[in-house]
């Protein structure tokens, strides 16, 4: 809903926005929440398609089975 003050809109919009991505998941790869529309979970690691796309996700998966 948009009111008189732009201001006061970004400030609402942006509030809804930090509200929202403390509920979505953590990328056990890289760290950052992860806000795209989807992403991948391996047995108990969560990531997102970029992570997939920058990193071995084999490799880090068999770092994690041995504790590294």
């Amino acid at each position: 809903m948009r009111g008189p003050d732009p201001i006061e809109d970004f400030n609402r919009h942006d509030a809804e926005e930090a509200a929202y991505e403390k509920l979505c998941p953590v990328c056990d790869i890289c760290g950052e929440r992860i806000v795209d529309d989807y992403y991948y979970q391996i047995g108990d690691i969560t990531f997102h398609l970029d992570c997939a796309d920058r990193h071995s996700v084999d490799s880090y998966v068999e770092a994690q089975k041995y504790g590294y």
